[in-house]
């Protein structure tokens, strides 16, 4: 990667990922580029949970001011909320409690749990004015938020596969120096302090058992229960909190969310809330600055560039494009009337991963001549050849 580096709004600019406007504050307008990204993220973490039998839901986004005074979020966070008194709801800051009324819903037994639940949640927060910056914080966010309902027997293998699920998505990013902190109690909290032993003897114990090296933030974790936390450190060496894992013995009690033990006994389900990504807004606005722009393949926004030498070849470059987009290759064309140096010099710089050029010797030889942006080096080769690399590698997310 080069040393120069620029942050993800100055990237932004050539890019156009997202913008913003003044009259909604730390609010983001996706463009077609950031919402390709937006969505390749999701499909990701929504393909991996699958595999793991998490159950997708959405929420509304307007919820009773009543279900966060139960849950105990109003005590906690009513200065960080949109409240909309004369109607008693509030815009939610965060998506357990919906979730929470998901699984209440049901009538599970014990034979069914655990119950894993997945939601893209688009939460709302009244940050100061201040603190809003780019992706990296903003009032309206994406979180990739999950929820465990499981019994006792249930939690060393859940926070296990947690961790697990961390490591695998966080290394399809090269992120490798991924440091660990374990939050425990804060001052102000819910909840007895032999819960508050139990859960985090539990976590200690996970952590040790994984041999994971971990940092202990003392008093900064939930107020209902004690957490992991992921930082991961980009190539320049920044270090950002992501990932979370947090263990709830609290919350279902609260809002009497209950599921059918042995003999028809009614038990609280004891809660594992997790976030892989965290909020996907600020998640794009790291791996932007990570990658410098520089985006793998798999999620780059345009794939590839197809750039036509003269008028003459207009044609065969517009069925070039379908065959790709036939293929779920993200494809775009130019056809302007410019030298081709001058186009490759274009879009070199908005370091598209494959710049192919059609012109009289493809059309003779009936093949394609690709310049990687990386290189200097033009590879000639047959349609079906390139297309099956380059969906090999997608499929790899390189």
């Amino acid at each position: 990667m080069k040393n120069i580096y620029n942050s993800h709004i100055e990237i932004n600019k050539k890019i156009k990922l997202y913008h913003l406007e003044k009259n909604s504050i730390g609010m983001i307008f996706w463009n077609k580029n950031g919402l390709i990204i937006f969505n390749e993220l999701i499909n990701l973490i929504r393909n991996k949970l699958n595999f793991y039998n998490y159950i997708e839901v959405k929420t509304p986004i307007l919820l009773s001011k009543n279900l966060f005074t139960k849950s105990g979020h109003i005590d906690f966070f009513l200065n960080n909320m949109f409240v909309i008194d004369n109607k008693n709801l509030c815009v939610k800051p965060m998506n357990c409690p919906a979730h929470i009324k998901i699984f209440k819903n049901n009538l599970y037994s014990y034979k069914e749990l655990p119950i894993k639940i997945l939601e893209f949640g688009t939460c709302t927060r009244l940050e100061n004015t201040g603190s809003i910056y780019g992706l990296l914080r903003t009032r309206s966010f994406t979180q990739d938020d999950t929820h465990i309902f499981c019994d006792n027997k249930d939690i060393e293998c859940e926070l296990n596969e947690c961790i697990k699920l961390m490591y695998e998505i966080y290394n399809i990013f090269n992120f490798k120096n991924i440091e660990i902190n374990f939050s425990t109690r804060p001052i102000k909290k819910i909840g007895d302090e032999n819960i508050w032993n139990k859960s985090e003897s539990i976590i200690i114990n996970i952590l040790n058992k994984n041999k994971l090296n971990y940092t202990i933030k003392k008093g900064e974790g939930a107020f209902y229960g004690p957490k992991i936390e992921f930082i991961l450190q980009d190539y320049l060496n920044r270090k950002w909190q992501c990932g979370t894992i947090q263990l709830d013995f609290i919350t279902s009690k609260r809002l009497n969310s209950t599921y059918i033990y042995k003999n028809n006994e009614k038990k609280y389900p004891i809660i594992i809330h997790k976030a892989i990504l965290g909020s996907i807004e600020r998640f794009i606005g790291i791996i932007t600055e990570h990658y410098q722009g520089t985006y793998p393949l798999w999620i780059s926004p345009i794939q590839i560039i197809i750039l036509s030498i003269s008028e003459k070849y207009i044609k065969y470059v517009y069925n070039l494009k379908k065959i790709f987009i036939k293929n779920n290759i993200r494809c775009e064309i130019d056809i302007n009337n410019k030298k081709i140096e001058y186009k490759i010099k274009k879009y070199i710089e908005l370091k598209i991963p494959y710049i192919i050029i059609y012109g009289k010797n493809e059309l003779i030889d009936k093949n394609i001549s690709i310049r990687k942006r990386n290189s200097k080096n033009i590879l000639k080769l047959k349609i079906k050849e390139f297309i099956k690399k380059i969906k090999i590698d997608i499929k790899n997310k390189i």
